[in-house]
């Protein structure tokens, strides 16, 4: 569509440009014609002009011839000569300049003339030669203000050439008639000229304007959306058959626009079920995400539990017999009055308490954490934590914000440890917005940097050349000041009604205290907490190196 238009909108100058080539070769053809016609004309006329004046002058020679043979032929008989000068003028008006001249001399000297002052004193060789050959001469005065021929004939007197008679005959009247011919073809290509234009005009616009104005307002129109109407044919053969072709191709994508339309409406139908069947499996598939979710969580704290139990059964059979032994004679210290006896049950009683720091020194050292440290992305740990604690937070209206930068050197920590750190943090923040918030996880390097908020593990002096910083913060209730030291405790907690072990924080704390980390933790009660983590750069240590945790 808009390469038909842009083609006719290209074509209608061209074709307007051929046609005014056409009107102006017309009009200089037409100009050419007069010219011609004009310059013909003056050529005809000034010829004519020049014969007929010849005619007459000779003929006034004849005259004058007969006039000085009645006067007894003296030629030199001014007075007779002036008289017949005037006659002679006054037949013919176009006279100017009579002169009667002597050919008898040799010099052909002026007898008499009508205006002396301007008539030459003698004839030239020329004229006095053609003279006394019996023939005229004739030459043409193109002086400005009266063009004309100077012509000089023979005064014939019985027979013999006794003179010569030179005048100039005036073309004014005839320079007249060329100027009025010249004029009136001056009007004739005027006229010529505005009807040719007029010609051309009307029928560019009957033939070409008009059909063309029509076709690019269908045109508008198909392009507005109207494809039922079509072009009108008119104007030259070339016009039809662009307007056929509009015409043609407006049926064709008239066609091609319903079979779009009921392709679109079966797209239609077709996405609206896709959506729905998209919207429930996504739907099935956060709730099934969840409930893993919850199991993988209740998992890891029957773990946990099981391990405490495990832990508490060993302790109890551990130290029951020595707390057994030492309360039986605690017992007997009590009835035994001598002193032997008394020393003697005191002895028992320090050994087994002896024997209990033993056994729990031993329990510690078999309980041990045994971290092995090594390059770990930091970043990396973090999207592997959140693709899994992410998906379930807009179900409990939390918002999502991180910050990680990129190109971060690796930490020096063992991945499950510091997996864990990050999963125990981001679940406290998660269970501390049940109402929905914000959870922000952002992290940077830092070089001697201080942490904000209450320091509870100062870090080693790896930290001095620069560390990776972690900062995990939630928009939850907040953390009362007096809870703050007390909440890295074993088995402290605040969510006895959410099942809360109290472990998850602890090993926080031993698992960045094992990394040689630093830990801060700032809070405010009904505005959030955030914990800020700072871990040393990984410096090429051994594989092999490990790091004993409490």
């Amino acid at each position: 569509m808009n390469w038909i238009g842009d083609r006719l909108n290209a074509g209608i100058p061209r074709m307007a440009g051929v046609l005014g080539g056409v009107v102006v070769t017309g009009i200089v053809l037409v100009l050419v014609a007069i010219a011609s016609v004009n310059v013909v004309d003056t050529m005809v006329i000034e010829r004519a002009a020049a014969q007929d004046r010849l005619d007459a002058f000779l003929r006034a020679a004849t005259a004058m011839s007969r006039i000085i043979g009645n006067t007894g032929d003296d030629i030199r008989d001014a007075q007779a000569l002036n008289k017949a000068f005037v006659d002679i003028m006054a037949l013919r008006p176009g006279l100017r300049r009579l002169s009667i001249y002597d050919v008898t001399s040799d010099v052909g000297s002026l007898i008499t003339s009508t205006d002396p002052g301007q008539a030459p004193a003698t004839l030239s060789e020329q004229e006095r030669t053609s003279v006394r050959a019996g023939q005229a001469v004739t030459r043409f005065d193109e002086a400005p203000e009266d063009r004309g021929w100077i012509i000089t004939a023979p005064v014939v007197v019985k027979g013999q050439v006794m003179g010569a008679l030179r005048g100039k005959f005036s073309i004014a009247k005839y320079d007249r008639l060329i100027e009025q011919q010249r004029v009136f073809g001056k009007v004739l290509a005027v006229a010529m000229v505005a009807l040719t234009s007029l010609v051309f005009l009307l029928l560019l616009r009957v033939q070409v304007h008009r059909p063309v104005a029509l076709l690019l307002q269908a045109m508008r129109r198909t392009e507005g959306g109207d494809l039922a109407g079509q072009a009108p044919l008119g104007g030259s053969s070339d016009i039809r058959e662009v307007v056929s072709q509009y015409n043609r191709m407006v049926d064709r994508i008239r066609e091609a626009a319903a079979v779009k339309e009921h392709l679109l409406q079966e797209i239609h139908g077709f996405n609206d079920t896709l959506q729905r069947k998209i919207s429930e499996t996504t739907e099935e598939l956060r709730r099934t995400h969840l409930m893993l979710g919850e199991a993988r969580a209740q998992a890891e704290r029957a773990e946990k539990l099981a391990a405490l139990g495990e832990l508490s059964a060993v302790v109890a059979h551990e130290l029951g017999n020595p707390l057994n032994a030492i309360f039986g004679n605690l017992q007997m210290l009590e009835d035994d009055a001598t002193i032997e006896d008394r020393d003697r049950h005191l002895s028992v009683v320090r050994a087994e308490v002896k024997r209990m720091i033993e056994i729990i020194h031993h329990i510690l050292e078999s309980t041990r954490v045994r971290i092995e440290r090594s390059p770990v992305d930091l970043n990396a740990v973090i999207r592997d934590v959140l693709a899994v604690n992410a998906p379930g937070l807009p179900h409990r209206s939390i918002k999502l914000l991180t910050d990680l930068s990129q190109g971060l050197a690796p930490v020096a920590a063992d991945t499950q440890t510091l997996h864990g750190v990050i999963f125990n943090l981001s679940a406290n923040a998660i269970q501390a917005m049940p109402e929905g918030g914000e959870l922000a996880i952002c992290t940077r390097f830092i070089r001697n940097e201080e942490s904000d908020g209450t320091l509870v593990v100062a870090g080693t002096h790896e930290l001095d050349d620069g560390a990776i910083r972690l900062i995990v913060r939630d928009t939850g209730h907040g953390i009362p000041p007096e809870y703050i030291h007390r909440m890295f405790e074993p088995f402290f907690t605040t969510r006895q009604a959410q099942r809360g072990t109290g472990l998850g924080l602890a090993i926080c704390h031993r698992a960045v205290s094992s990394a040689g980390g630093r830990l801060a933790v700032q809070s405010v009660v009904g505005q959030g907490t955030t914990f800020t983590i700072d871990f040393p750069l990984w410096r090429g240590r051994r594989l092999g190196e490990v790091s004993d945790g409490e």
